[in-house]
């Protein structure tokens, strides 16, 4: 059972890379619409969930010495998880913000287009 777990633990870490490098590839072309701070912030995601990864196969396989010691390991693993959902939530933000900025430009632009049509409109229709 715990060499299907781990087995699990490094395919989702192997398609996080995969994933990673994709995005990458996509901001660094200028393909993406993201910022540089959410991609720098998507890039500290994946290394923290990758280390978390690593230390859960890992941790599954130490014999702790003390129960403090195990305690202390497994906080730290909860910590970074809980760091890893901060980052998600900071990164669901930023794309809100970007998505109206998108969203609020669109419709001027719509709006803007809107009003030439009109009055293109008005200097065609011949008097009478």
């Amino acid at each position: 059972m715990a060499l299907w777990f781990g087995g699990a633990l490094a395919l989702l870490a192997i398609i996080l890379l995969a994933r990673l490098a994709l995005e990458w590839r996509r901001y660094a072309s200028g393909r993406h619409v993201i910022s540089r701070r959410q991609m720098t912030l998507r890039v500290a995601s994946a290394v923290d969930l990758v280390l978390l990864l690593a230390l859960i196969v890992f941790g599954t396989q130490i014999r702790f010495p003390t129960a403090e010691a195990a305690f202390t390991y497994w906080a730290g693993c909860v910590a970074l998880a809980t760091v890893a959902m901060a980052m998600a939530v900071m990164d669901l933000r930023l794309l809100r913000r970007t998505s109206a900025r998108r969203r609020a430009e669109s419709y001027q632009r719509l709006s803007a287009y809107i009003r030439q049509v009109e009055r293109s409109r008005r200097l065609r229709v011949p008097p009478q």
